[in-house]
């Protein structure tokens, strides 16, 4: 595909959804600079070179350009080995995609020291790390700078150091009979990248034990991308790059790109569905996805108040049945009460939305009203770890309410992946 760029077409969605689509059918997409300046190129394009072909050109000549670009066979790129596919209704995100081109210094990539062959990119779950990782693995720009070869690996909690080597030196269809043992793996790892340009991309990592064996084999023209939730993994000293969730105005717009796509009517209840789900873009996805059976409404409510007399109910029997310095204890993930950084809350929530009538989790701020409104009457939330503990005293001082929330990180992350 050639991409005849001006700021009328850059300003276009219909341009930008055509060319992104070639993108993720794995088209390279050679751009041309009709009118307007350089810095039109996409994030997704960046270091690609892009024929300037504007009036100032002679027009013989610059037509005559473009004809070559159109017949002459396109640079040769580098193989996508395992990357996953974009999910359907996949919204770019070009300011998150030039942040991690800059890491990957598509424009330079020689300059680099040791230490910055390898990056990380960290996020909370469902911010979209893995999503973002693989639309910069399979783009035009990356496979043409690494063009041995882009290989994607998925790690995990309970991933070891030789089966990753092992797939590695697969992928670089090595002789496994010297990928045997962890130090004759990271030996002929090492000495098959000197002197080759390849991208690795290690997803969903908990251990630096994975990382150092591949770091330090990387060849001058090798980089490594890993992508994690772990804190630790950060202060390995290596450049990071921290995702953050959607912006309202971005989540807004993946909602209603969802709603034109499967002819669902807009409303203005999709900014609170948005909202509601903490912009993250997997539990976005996921209500994007109940939209089809659901108004956005409905789904607003439901999110907001999932069988909310329930709960209510259920709080106040445990009131009246409580004696005099008796205690009741609950527990449950917390979603905190922005919205927007107790992600595996919020995806808990939205799982029992899907697989139950009526459940949701729900923020302190909401437990703390309902609470008040049984006859409990102090709070407070002292954080333990992956846990907190919710103290609410009765309205008689001996008596007092204990919520605690027991359930770590990773237990909610494994719900919502059932």
């Amino acid at each position: 595909m050639i991409l005849i760029l001006s700021p009328t077409a850059s300003a276009s969605e219909y341009v930008r959804a055509e060319w992104q689509y070639a993108l993720v059918a794995d088209k390279i997409v050679t751009p041309v600079l009709r009118s307007g300046e350089h810095d039109l190129l996409p994030a997704e394009l960046k270091g690609t070179h892009c024929e300037d072909v504007r009036p100032r050109r002679d027009l013989r000549d610059a037509l005559d350009a473009v004809v070559r670009l159109a017949r002459d066979p396109p640079p040769r790129l580098g193989s996508a080995l395992s990357v996953p596919v974009p999910p359907p209704h996949y919204r770019p995100r070009p300011h998150q995609f030039a942040r991690i081109a800059e890491r990957l210094a598509l424009d330079r990539p020689k300059q680099l020291t040791p230490q910055e062959r390898a990056f990380v990119v960290h996020g909370m779950v469902g911010v979209g790390k893995s999503v973002l990782a693989a639309a910069v693995a399979r783009s035009t720009a990356t496979r043409r700078v690494f063009k041995d070869r882009v290989i994607w690996v998925s790690a995990g909690r309970e991933a070891n150091v030789l089966p990753i080597l092992q797939q590695i030196g697969e992928k670089l269809k090595e002789d496994l009979r010297q990928y045997q043992n962890e130090s004759d793996a990271r030996a002929q790892l090492s000495k098959r990248l000197e002197g080759a340009a390849v991208l690795i991309v290690l997803d969903n990592v908990w251990s630096k034990a994975l990382v150092e064996p591949i770091h330090e084999a990387l060849g001058r023209d090798c980089r490594l991308l890993v992508t994690t939730r772990e804190p630790g993994l950060v202060e390995l000293g290596m450049p990071s790059v921290d995702l953050a969730p959607f912006s309202k105005e971005e989540a807004v717009a993946y909602l209603q790109e969802r709603a034109r796509a499967d002819n669902i009517p807009m409303s203005p209840a999709i900014e609170e569905v948005a909202v509601e789900c903490g912009l993250l873009p997997f539990a976005l996805a996921l209500a994007g996805a109940m939209a089809r059976s659901h108004s956005w409404e409905k789904l607003a409510e439901r999110l907001r108040a999932a069988d909310l007399p329930t709960k209510k109910l259920l709080l106040g029997k445990a009131y009246q049945a409580l004696p005099r310095g008796g205690a009741l204890i609950v527990y449950d993930p917390l979603i905190d009460d922005a919205r927007c950084v107790q992600a595996h809350g919020l995806l808990s929530s939205l799982n029992m939305l899907i697989e139950t009538t009526g459940g949701s989790e729900y923020t302190g701020a909401e437990c703390t009203t309902w609470m008040q409104e049984a006859g409990f009457r102090e709070t407070r939330i002292e954080p333990l770890g992956d846990v907190h503990i919710r103290n609410v005293e009765l309205q008689n001082p001996r008596r007092y309410f204990l919520a605690m929330t027991l359930r770590s990180m990773s237990n909610n992350q494994r719900l919502c992946s059932e």
